[in-house]
């Protein structure tokens, strides 16, 4: 189930809208967002975060201006991040990191039984992506374009489609 849960008394609730501000954090299966202000509305199942918001999950990390989270049936189905998202991932192989990033104006996360399939960005869309095969480094992948739209497989990139520009 979605909760909101904060370290202050900053939590008012207005005919099925919920407000909360100062430290807020917000919970949905293995995902973890926090931000400085919230709204969760209750009967559209949208959750929009501001003021720095960060969500997490396992080791995917993103962060942009501001959140929309869109939930089905009591679990994640979207994020849309209308303003600077910053996602990243990071791999780890001994005691080597790898971090794996994604850069864009606009970018839409899509969800499947609560893990990200679907990754588009939209202008000035930029992926860095490590490359590792059975514990071994392979190489990287640096794409661009205007458009990207990148599916997801087990954590792991299935397809990466670039649409004008691309490099």
């Amino acid at each position: 189930d979605t909760s909101l849960q904060i370290d202050s008394d900053s939590l008012s609730l207005e005919d099925g809208f919920f407000f909360a501000w100062s430290d807020v954090e917000l919970r949905n299966g293995e995902a973890r967002g926090t931000c400085g202000q919230a709204v969760y509305m209750q009967d559209d199942e949208v959750a929009v975060m501001r003021d720095n918001p960060i969500l997490r999950e396992d080791d995917f990390i993103l962060t942009g201006d501001l959140f929309n989270l869109h939930m089905e049936n009591g679990g994640l189905s979207s994020v849309y991040v209308p303003e600077n998202p910053h996602f990243t991932q990071e791999k780890r192989m001994g005691d080597t990191s790898y971090t794996d990033w994604l850069d864009g104006k606009v970018m839409a996360v899509e969800f499947e039984n609560d893990q990200p399939r679907t990754v588009t960005l939209i202008e000035m869309a930029t992926s860095f992506f490590n490359v590792i095969e059975e514990d071994e480094f392979k190489g990287s992948n640096n794409v661009s374009g205007d458009t990207l739209v990148i599916l997801l497989s087990d954590s792991s990139i299935s397809d990466i489609r670039v649409t004008g520009g691309a490099q």
